[in-house]
């Protein structure tokens, strides 16, 4: 066989190489993009994240990409006197609603933390801050 012959064997093995890595690493990230997408996602709260209000809120409200599982759902509002009592339930528009069961709600840094989990199971947390001055 030619040198020329063995050369253009040989490129055209390379490239095959290169095609299959270039391959490999397209699958591997539309699986990895598939994975990272299908958690669920807080998308919108209320009130919203670094917010000052001037009235205190009579609910806290957290909107998702998927609708939460109310099974393992959570929501929590800590401020300056500790834990705010929340009545929680689910909403038809894929949100969970924590409506405050106190009155005289002092000025101050909120908290709200919640746990959620969508279609594929997987239990999401997070929190967000507000920030109620009434003066």
């Amino acid at each position: 066989m030619s040198l020329r012959i063995r050369r253009t064997i040989a490129k055209g093995i390379d490239w095959m190489r290169t095609a299959r890595h270039v391959t490999f690493f397209l699958v591997l990230l539309v699986i990895v993009s598939s994975v990272a997408l299908a958690h669920m996602q807080a998308t919108k709260m209320d009130p919203e994240d670094g917010a000052t209000v001037k009235e205190a809120p009579k609910w806290v409200q957290i909107w998702y990409s998927q609708e939460p599982d109310s099974a393992v759902s959570k929501l929590t509002l800590t401020g300056p006197d500790g834990e705010v009592k929340l009545f929680v339930h689910p909403s038809d528009d894929n949100s969970l609603m924590g409506m405050v069961q106190q009155d005289n709600l002092r000025d101050g840094e909120y908290t709200v933390e919640w746990q959620a989990a969508g279609d594929d199971g997987h239990i999401q947390k997070g929190e967000y801050k507000f920030t109620l001055k009434t003066d």
